[in-house]
This record gives C-alpha cells, sequence and structure tokens, in this order.
C-alpha cells in the first residue's frame, strides 16, 4: 500500500465544506442584507421623497410629472424594503429576525400611510385649489360688476359691454382647465353660454352705436333725403339686434341647460347648477324691461323719422337748440310728442340700469 503523502502547514485540517452548506450560509448572508435593507430602504425613500418633492418647482409645466415621479420612486423603495423584509424573516437568527421584523413593520405602516393617507391629502389639495380657482372667478365677476358700473357712471357702459362680457367669459374657460370632473364641465358649460350672450350683447353694441353716436336724431348732416334711410335702416337693425337678445335673454335657463347636456354633466350637479341661475331670475327680469324699453325707443324713433320723411323740404334742424322745427303744426305736434315719449323712455331705463347695478351687488 503506497503511503499517504506528509501533512505540511498549507493542508487544510478539515474537509472542505459541502455544496448545501456553502448555500445554507449564502441564504444566511442575503437574509441578513435584506433585514439591514428592509430598515434603511424606508428611511432612504422618506428622506429623498421630501428633499426631492420639494426641489420640483411648483410653476413648471411638468411639475405634476415630476412629482409623481418623485412620489413613484419612494414608492417603488418601500415595496422594495417590504419585499427584503419577508425574505429576511425566514432567517430565525435573533438579530436577523428583529432587523426584518421591525422593517416589515415600517414599510407596511408606509404602505398603508401612502394607500389610506395619500387620497385624503390629495383631496384636500383638490378642494384648496377648487377654493382658489373659484376665488378668482368670483374677482372676476365683482371685477365686472365694477367696471360696469364705472363704464356707466362714465356714460360708455353700452360701448364697452361685450368687451367687458367677453375678459369675464375667458376667465371662466381659463378657470375650467385648472379643474377636473363636474366642476370643470359646469365653467364650461357656463363659459358656453356667456359666449352667446358676448356675441348677442356685441351684435347689440355694434347696431347701437351708430344711432347713439352721434344721436340718429341729430340733422345737422342730413342733406338728402335718402339720408333719413340710412337712419332708418339703422334704427332698425338696432331693433333687430335688440329683440334677438331680449328672446335669449327670456329663455332664461333653457341655453344653460343645453350646454350642460351636451357636456354630460351630472343630473345632481346640473340641478345645482341651474339652481344658483334661477336665483338670479330678479336681475334678468331687470334686463328684459330695459330690453323692452329700447324697442319702444326704437320705435318712438322711427316715428320721428316718418314723420321728417312725410315733411321732407317743410323743417329746419336747428343745431344750437339741437331740435326740429317744422312748419306744419300737427307734424311739429307729434314729433314734439315722440320726443318726450323717447326722454321719458330714456328716463325709465336709466334708472333701471342703476337698479340692475344694485341688484348685481347685492
Amino acid at each position: 500500500m503506497d503511503e499517504m503523502p506528509p501533512l505540511n502547514e498549507n493542508t487544510p485540517k478539515q474537509p472542505p465544506p459541502l455544496p448545501s452548506q456553502i448555500q445554507a450560509s449564502l441564504n444566511s448572508l442575503f437574509e441578513q442584507k435584506a433585514a439591514t435593507l428592509s430598515v434603511w430602504a424606508p428611511m432612504l425613500a422618506l428622506i429623498l421623497t421630501a428633499s426631492l418633492y420639494g426641489l420640483v418647482p411648483s410653476a413648471s409645466e411638468w411639475a405634476q410629472k415630476g412629482k409623481f415621479l418623485v412620489l413613484s420612486f419612494g414608492g417603488l423603495l418601500i415595496l422594495t424594503g417590504l419585499i427584503s423584509a419577508i425574505v429576511a424573516l425566514r432567517n430565525n437568527e435573533r438579530g436577523v429576525f428583529g432587523r426584518a421584523l421591525a422593517g416589515l413593520l415600517i414599510n407596511a405602516a408606509l404602505i398603508a400611510l401612502l394607500v389610506l393617507g395619500l387620497p385624503v391629502v390629495y383631496a384636500i389639495k383638490e378642494r384648496v385649489h377648487k377654493q382658489k380657482v373659484m376665488a378668482n372667478v368670483q374677482e372676476s365677476e365683482r371685477q365686472l360688476q365694477a367696471d360696469t358700473k364705472k363704464a356707466f357712471e362714465a356714460g360708455t357702459g353700452t360701448r364697452s359691454a361685450s368687451d367687458r362680457l367677453q375678459k369675464f367669459q375667458k376667465s371662466m374657460e381659463n378657470a375650467a382647465q385648472d379643474l377636473k370632473g363636474d366642476d370643470a364641465l359646469v365653467l364650461n358649460a357656463s363659459s358656453a353660454y356667456l359666449k352667446q350672450l358676448q356675441i348677442l350683447t356685441k351684435q347689440y353694441t355694434d347696431a347701437a352705436n351708430p344711432i347713439l353716436h352721434p344721436s340718429v336724431l341729430n340733422m345737422s348732416e342730413v342733406k338728402e333725403k335718402e339720408d333719413l334711410d340710412v337712419k332708418r335702416k339703422a334704427v332698425v337693425k338696432f331693433l333687430i339686434a335688440n329683440e334677438e337678445f331680449k328672446l335669449f335673454i327670456m329663455k332664461g335657463e333653457a341655453p344653460l341647460k343645453e350646454e350642460l347636456e351636451k357636456l354630460h354633466v351630472s343630473e345632481r350637479t346640473a340641478e345645482s347648477c341651474l339652481r344658483g341661475f334661477r336665483g338670479k331670475q330678479y336681475l334678468r327680469t331687470t334686463v328684459v324691461k330695459i330690453r323692452e324699453l329700447d324697442t319702444r325707443i326704437g320705435n318712438t324713433t322711427l316715428s320721428m323719422l316718418d314723420i321728417l320723411d312725410t315733411n321732407w323740404g317743410k323743417w329746419n334742424y336747428r343745431s344750437d337748440k339741437k331740435n326740429v322745427l317744422i312748419e306744419d303744426h300737427d307734424a311739429l305736434e307729434r314729433y314734439n310728442a315722440f320726443c318726450k315719449e323717447l326722454m321719458a323712455a330714456g328716463r325709465s331705463q336709466a334708472m333701471l340700469q342703476k337698479q340692475l347695478l344694485k341688484e348685481q351687488a347685492e
């Protein structure tokens, strides 16, 4: 039999470990690392999320996406910690098991906070955001009322009405882009309603300005009988625009309801919106009365132009007194009677306009 080789100091005194022992040792080391990671992952998630979330500029176009990515990264770290804790719990060693259990509890608590708490936080943020947006809309409405009052006091209310209304309509349109769900849809529907109103207001002001500035009854520039026809056509155009305006107001909530239905606003929200619209019915009643006075003013003006047309060549316009002197006595009396009626309608309209401004401010 061959002799065994002599032992030296480099010869291992123990037999090499079996493959199963090597795997167990590696598993134990992996579980130790997993236990450590399960504790540090949630802490790292909190630190990084808090730091990075604050660095994302709120005014940036990509702010919302950036914040979502930061929160997603934090959530991924917490989920990693939870999985690491579950893996590490297979190791019953005292130090490893304790860290793994602590990591499990911390990560589970944070996930519960994310699942249950974040919706509440977002709901609160949405509510605060909605309040800010609606506060801006209300401020635009107050500005509209203030500008309208100032314009009427300066005698320029009719000329700038369409521009003021368009400015308010745009503010609602912009506000709708900052909201979600039915809130945004209601603002879009209201904006569409105001758009229709603004178009009719512009048609009205475009038709009213030529007969008011200068007055259609100012005959200083009338040289030909055809000049009276031009004035008559301008008054008729004004009456048509005024009638369309009045009919739209008389429809009440119907145009707004139609816009709400187009956008599929929920029945409950739509009814709430329409209920608020009905609460301002007294304002629309006053506007209709003003439009009826405009009809009266327009028809009276046409009657005065008819008298001048019938008595062409038998009247003179006195620029110093800004009135017409007609040779025929009966025609002059009828003309002056219409003039008084015109002035009475104008005074009534001025009173209603003041009443309307007062009602809007209440």
